[in-house]
């Protein structure tokens, strides 16, 4: 074995450490894996390894600092340097999560470690393709102070505050990183921050994509701050800002146009009032927007219809009303019109009882919506939707609210619908008529012992569908053998079958058998000639309903289908 490891050229053997180390690295989702014990450990194996790790530069170019792990990080940088020579750098620096202004000031602020990591580094920002910081406010504030310089190669930036619940944290941090020659000099840059907003130099114009977590910035956080922080990042593709839900950042009284000329992807999450910055900005090539945690202020009404206009490229939509809203701080329901979203394929709404009566007031109509995930919206909205939306593909719909559509109400006709997915959301089902059918999943729980079936037949027989797939999962409604015999017998084309949770018994297993060759003629009668796969799922095994010999005999006689029997979570503990 030794033989053959020699034999392997120093070249391929430098790669494998590499994979190697970059494996551990990917593994560790924080980015704070310190490498170097991992080139250490491998270099004790024999004077050849240890050879080719001193000597590969590429090996030593991620230069991570834990400063709390151990008292010797500035010994550390220094000898990753000397070892990574003129390679490109990842830097990431990890400080204690609680600060001590005197555990790292020695004899005043110009001595203490950030100014000295600092002062080790900043001659090889030129060098520089990732930093990372995890720290105190006034340790990243004391070594960005001494790192202003040109990071032509810059492509990643993370930066995340700790030990900020005692106050006094700025709400801004200035990035002085440069970019000589503007944003086609050097690789675009991804950008993460949390707990402070970024406010750049030159490096700016070259930031497109943005994550940004204010949700402990605190009460001093102003919509000022977010238009300042966007104004410095013009070329932006990718945004999304997180907050949290009692945080308000209030409005502007002389709002400044902030053109995002090239963002395609807005995410604003858990901003209590988003109103306010959402206006200012200036889409024109839109194609994602994901809106959701916030109070629905009548100003959203005209940001809506504003995105509407002017974003004709807008393809995807996710909107959720607010999330952890306690009952006292509820505002009024505002009333106003939904604009029309004429482009949107891919739409999904997750509404509660402060948004539904808005919908209930003004239909919201997407033509062009292809996919439809509504979650939580009233029976009438849900059917007035799919009037609009009758080029639909997929629809997924998620505990729809059981009340009433208008008395006399058409059934709507889904001429391309290939896919429904309900969960806990049948009465739709009584409204729809989908002649492409293809897959059907229905996950149910609620005890009710008629409806669910009721509303199943009714949407097979309307539709004479081609399903290819099917999935039924009861927990606590009855579906016996009549109902599933009845369902399968209409679907010749089904290829997938699950069933789980259900009264079935071994009649639906011997109405699936194939009969034995001697009775078989030219074309055997088989109840799903065209399966290709079938899960029977089991809740209750103590009742007994499938047993392991109507199993047995079902696989043995249709062997070309993949057959399993999945007892989930009611598994027996012998068989688990």
């Amino acid at each position: 074995m030794t033989d053959i490891i020699n034999r392997i050229p120093t070249e391929t053997l430098a790669q494998i450490f590499q994979v190697f180390q970059l494996n551990k690295d990917q593994k560790h989702t924080d980015g704070f894996l310190d490498s170097t014990q991992i080139l250490f450990r491998l270099s004790l194996v024999c004077r050849r390894w240890r050879e080719i790790i001193q000597g590969c530069p590429t090996l030593w170019s991620a230069i991570c600092l834990d400063v709390g792990s151990t008292g010797k990080v500035e010994q550390q940088a220094t000898y990753q340097l000397e070892r990574a020579g003129d390679t490109l750098l990842s830097l990431a620096i990890a400080f204690p999560y609680y600060y001590n202004e005197e555990r790292w000031t020695g004899e005043g602020p110009a001595q203490a470690l950030p100014v000295r990591l600092a002062n080790i580094l900043r001659d090889t920002m030129f060098r520089w393709k990732s930093f990372r910081m995890h720290a105190h406010p006034t340790e990243i504030q004391l070594f960005l102070d001494k790192c202003i310089g040109p990071t032509p190669y810059l492509s990643e930036i993370v930066i995340k505050l700790r030990d900020i619940e005692f106050g006094g944290v700025p709400r801004t941090l200035f990035i002085p990183f440069q970019r000589p020659g503007g944003v086609e000099s050097g690789p675009p840059v991804t950008a993460r921050f949390r707990s402070i907003l970024p406010m750049y130099s030159s490096l700016g114009t070259s930031v497109t994509e943005l994550r940004v977590d204010i949700g402990s910035v605190g009460p001093g956080l102003r919509t000022v701050d977010l238009i300042t922080m966007l104004l410095s990042c013009p070329n932006l593709v990718d945004f999304l800002v997180s907050g949290d839900p009692k945080l308000m950042t209030g409005d502007i009284p002389d709002p400044v146009p902030v053109p995002l000329l090239h963002l395609t992807d807005l995410h604003v999450i858990n901003i209590r009032d988003p109103e306010h910055f959402l206006g200012a900005l200036r889409l024109k090539v839109l194609q994602s927007l994901y809106i959701s945690g916030h109070h629905w202020d009548p100003a959203m009404q005209d940001v809506l219809q504003r995105i509407s206009q002017t974003c004709i490229s807008l393809t995807n939509l996710f909107i959720s009303s607010a999330t952890h809203v306690e009952p006292r701080d509820a505002p009024s329901i505002p009333t106003w019109e939904w604009p029309a979203f004429p482009s949107v394929t891919h739409f999904e709404l997750q509404a509660d009882d402060l948004l539904n009566p808005t919908l209930q007031r003004s239909a919201l109509s997407l033509p062009q919506a292809q996919a439809c995930t509504l979650n939580w919206v009233p029976l009438d909205v849900a059917y007035h939707f799919l009037s609009s939306s009758t080029q639909l593909r997929s629809l997924s719909l998620y505990w729809v609210k059981a009340d009433a559509v208008p008395q006399g109400a058409p059934i709507i006709t889904l001429p391309d619908l290939l896919s429904i997915k309900a969960e806990e959301s049948l009465q739709l089902f009584s409204h729809i008529t989908a002649p492409s059918l293809s897959e059907l999943v229905i996950e149910f729980s609620r005890n009710i012992f008629t409806l669910p079936m009721v509303v199943i037949r009714g949407l097979i027989a309307r539709s004479n569908p081609p399903l290819r797939k099917l999935r039924l999962s009861w927990k606590g409604a009855s579906l016996t053998d009549e109902d599933i015999i009845w369902c399968l017998q209409r679907l010749p084309l089904l290829e997938e079958l699950e069933i789980a949770g259900t009264e079935m018994s071994d009649a639906t297993l011997r109405a699936l058998e194939a009969p034995p060759p001697s009775e078989q003629g030219v074309a055997p009668d088989i109840l799903l000639p065209r399966l290709r796969s079938g899960t029977i799922g089991q809740r209750q095994m103590c009742n007994e309903h499938v047993t392991a010999q109507g199993f047995t005999a079902l696989v043995t006689s249709r062997p070309t289908v993949n057959w399993s029997l999945d007892f989930g979570t009611d598994k027996p503990w012998y068989l688990r």
